[in-house]
């Protein structure tokens, strides 16, 4: 007799039992063609008829084309598996392991003919009566395949699964093919809200992408604003605040004192620091406290493209050191928050490429970030900038954060709405 659950979260009016199935008696699961006519680079063509799926076609939440391969029709005929009908699913199998993508009708209607590559998987509904195409979609990408894939991956350098182990895996399906489609539906909703959300922070960062580069090479001005901008160097404009080389062990659950790490910039810091920004506390002492409109520059990274990534101090009410691996800059001639923004433009991060030093982390010194050469309006233009370049950043995280609510209630319902 089959062995019935039911999951933690359900929908109202629904009460039967949910029943347990072996992972191949919902799908075929198919291997591509891996013989000798598997296709080598020579191959491939960035034009025709016949895709053929490599790893970034197929990411976590469905498929991505902005880059495609493609095949000749020769080819393609000599192949003997591998090939997605109408309303398949593909499934990562070797190196990145569970991603997702369901081959719909629109995607039918758009690439005819798909083939899969050796490090996927085909997995075909047997019983398209019985199950819901979007219920099934959700529960692939549930908590359930997610856990069969950290249990029964073998290899660590280049993980994978085997079909045999994938078709025992056992899943656990309502019998009602209405609650299938709520479920379904509710998670595929929640997704296209956070596809949506997240195209527009995808284009608010475009566009202030764009501000960037045309406000500070002087393409856009402010109404009523011609006077050239000043050449400068950062340094005199700006003199140098004690750091200290306070690494991670100086670090206490409570004080009076709190520092910036350049670990702390690197991994999430905001870039203006404001009364409630969480920073390590360390213990009290005779320091040189930062002020309000100081720049804390990261003077070491692991990579180029966040060295010399700054932050600037944007409260009076908090007693904040400059910690490890920290420039920290003070001016009278310089509203900082506009150089914060100067020092997020292609000019400077050419400049941190050029400058930096080192094989495995990168560093920059005090005397060679002071030789970058800049430009200066006046400092009411200098505050426009700046105004109009905050509201974009907030407009950013507001949107931001929507994204991330959603992502945690999609997370919760694909732990809790399946068994």
């Amino acid at each position: 007799m089959a062995e019935n659950q039911t999951p933690r979260f359900r929908f109202e009016g629904f009460t039967d039992d949910w029943q347990k199935r072996k992972f191949k008696n919902v799908f075929s699961v198919i291997d591509g063609d891996r013989g000798k006519e598997y296709p080598h680079d020579s191959d491939f063509f960035d034009e025709g008829s016949n895709l053929f799926l490599d790893t970034g076609n197929v990411k976590k939440n469905g498929f991505n084309f902005d880059q495609e391969k493609f095949i000749s029709d020769a080819k393609n005929a000599r192949l003997r598996s591998g090939k997605l009908q109408d309303h398949d699913f593909v499934l990562t199998s070797r190196g990145t392991l569970g991603h997702v993508a369901y081959y719909s009708s629109k995607q039918f209607n758009q690439y005819k003919s798909v083939r899969i590559n050796s490090a996927m998987l085909i997995l075909r509904p047997i019983h398209l009566s019985l199950f819901s195409n979007e219920y099934l979609n959700a529960q692939l990408h549930s908590q359930v395949i997610a856990t069969f894939m950290k249990r029964n991956h073998v290899g660590s350098a280049q993980p994978h699964i085997s079909k045999r182990e994938l078709e025992n895996l056992t899943l656990t399906i309502p019998l009602s093919f209405d609650e299938q489609i709520a479920i379904g539906s509710l998670v595929k909703n929640i997704q296209s809200f956070i596809t949506v959300n997240q195209r527009k922070v995808d284009l608010l960062k475009i566009a202030k992408k764009s501000l960037l580069q045309n406000i500070f090479d002087q393409t856009w001005r402010f109404a009523g604003y011609t006077d050239a901008w000043q050449k400068r160097t950062l340094f005199p404009e700006f003199k140098k605040i004690k750091s200290y080389s306070l690494p991670r062990i100086h670090e206490v659950p409570e004080s009076q004192t709190e520092y910036i790490h350049y670990g702390d910039i690197h991994t999430g810091l905001p870039g203006f620091v404001e009364n409630d920004t969480p920073l390590p506390h360390i213990h009290n002492g005779d320091y040189v406290l930062l002020k309000k409109n100081d720049l804390v520059v990261a003077d070491a990274s692991e990579d180029y493209l966040e060295l010399a990534k700054p932050v600037v101090i944007d409260t009076d009410q908090r007693n904040i050191v400059a910690g490890l691996h920290t420039i920290a800059l003070r001016s009278a001639t310089v509203f900082s928050p506009f150089m914060y923004f100067y020092l997020n433009t292609k000019s400077f991060r050419h400049f941190a490429y050029r400058s930096g030093t080192g094989l495995k982390v990168f560093g920059i010194s005090a005397a060679t970030l002071g030789k970058f050469v800049f430009f200066k309006p006046k400092v009411s233009e200098q505050k426009k900038i700046v105004n109009m370049l905050r509201s974009f950043d907030n407009l950013i995280a507001v949107n931001q954060r929507k994204v991330d609510l959603l992502k945690k209630v999609k997370k919760t319902l694909l732990q809790n709405m399946f068994v």
